[in-house]
């Protein structure tokens, strides 16, 4: 029983812990827009299956406001579907101009679908091609 406890404050604990390394991560730009720039870090893409889970950081060009913050970039924890080009996020935060953590968010997984020729798309492409994934996560 004291095992099963351990294993479920390890998992937890490692959404918060991985997410304090984000600002230290070796992000690579995947897609350039007006508006944004995203990048995933390749180091830390996880494979299960059909499956990727990797973090996502979208740099906007101007402020904007969300959740009653001023907005200069913010960290998604993401899960992809390869095959069907689906995704949700299981984490946000967000940073102000300084790069300080402004809000952290746990948020339930809802699957949707990423369209052709969006970023999303291309993020997902990004970490779905074989060349990109550097861990190997539970195979299934």
């Amino acid at each position: 029983m004291k095992l099963l406890g351990n294993v479920l404050v390890v998992l937890l604990l490692f959404p918060m812990i991985a997410s304090s390394s984000v600002q230290a991560a070796d992000w690579v730009l995947v897609e350039p827009t007006q508006a944004s720039n995203y990048y995933v870090d390749p180091t830390r893409i996880e494979v299960i299956g059909a499956l990727r889970r990797f973090w996502i950081k979208v740099s906007n060009h101007q402020e904007e406001q969300i959740a009653g913050q001023s907005v200069k970039s913010y960290v998604l924890y993401a899960t992809a579907h390869c095959g069907h080009s689906t995704y949700g996020e299981t984490q946000i935060l967000l940073y102000n101009r300084s790069g300080r953590e402004v809000v952290r968010r746990n948020t339930p997984l809802v699957a949707r679908r990423a369209a052709p020729g969006t970023a999303m798309n291309a993020l997902i492409q990004f970490a779905c091609h074989p060349k990109s994934t550097k861990f190997k996560g539970p195979q299934t």
